[in-house]
């Protein structure tokens, strides 16, 4: 098989408190996800890395970022192609993701996707392992609600809690506004053969399920409309912040029923009840 031809790694480090708006110029490149790292030796800083492909014009980035943000520091270099699911990666308490044809862990059943750039790809960012076990938590609890029969994903990337809820039974609008990352979540709902309804447009009717796996800004941006888009007595699992906008998203969501609350190498978690 052909290697996929190589990445450019792009590394930022900045102030933590510049991080959003870094974050907001590596989105622009066309990043389908960023990777942050603490730095142990500098709690006040942060590395954002990204991967985009060759060529990119990193001068150029550079200088706009800089116009903005004085104080970072930029690095590119050419990195090999590894996007693809490589490896089987348990989820939850009875999945594991990996590539087409190969064997999950005893007692786990498999959800291939296929190499791809959607964020999800491989289930190994700690959002998404948290998203997907609140997920799976909230359709397989005692207490779950036996009548849910919707989902909304969104930021669905590679379509993998998409599929999740698909696997369960549950009608599944899979929303996202990159079109690599809709045409990924369609050849793994074909590859697994468990349907999606992709698209840019959310459902025009509230659903019993909403998730959102997505970074902090625009989750705090859209969280209005992921509030009105639950149906009453239904569930919204927030995914991809960090303990800073807790209290924000804390205010903005007054009578709503708080469920557990998980966090992995600083992210957090959280399920909500609407009432």
């Amino acid at each position: 098989m052909t290697a996929p031809p190589p990445l450019v790694e792009l590394r930022v480090r900045s102030p933590r408190a510049a991080a959003d708006a870094v974050a907001a110029h590596l989105w622009a490149t066309g990043a389908q996800g960023i990777e942050e790292r603490d730095l142990p030796d500098a709690p006040g800083d942060v590395l954002q890395v990204v991967w985009v492909a060759d060529p990119f014009d990193v001068a150029a980035f550079e200088r706009t970022l800089r116009a903005q943000v004085p104080a970072v520091q930029v690095h590119a270099a050419l990195a090999p192609n590894t996007w693809g699911v490589a490896q089987v990666t348990p989820l939850g308490r009875a999945f594991a993701v990996g590539p087409p044809g190969a064997a999950p862990p005893p007692a786990r059943q498999l959800i291939a996707l296929t190499p791809g750039v959607g964020f999800g790809h491989d289930g190994q960012h700690p959002t998404t392992a948290l998203a997907f076990a609140a997920l799976e938590a909230a359709l397989d609890h005692p207490a779950a609600d036996p009548t849910a029969r919707t989902l909304l994903d969104v930021g669905t990337g590679a379509g993998l809690l998409g599929l999740l809820g698909a696997a369960r039974g549950l009608t599944v609008h899979a929303v996202d506004i990159d079109s690599t990352a809709r045409a990924t979540a369609r050849a793994n709902a074909a590859l697994n053969g468990w349907p999606l309804q992709v698209s840019a447009a959310w459902p025009t009717a509230p659903v019993d399920l909403v998730v959102a796996n997505i970074r902090a800004d625009v989750l705090l941006g859209l969280l209005p409309r992921l509030m009105t888009t639950v149906a009453p007595n239904g569930r919204l699992i927030l995914a991809g912040y960090r303990a800073p906008h807790q209290p924000t998203l804390d205010a903005h969501t007054p009578g709503w029923a708080r469920g557990a609350r998980t966090e992995l190498d600083g992210w957090i978690c959280e399920t909500l009840r609407r009432p």
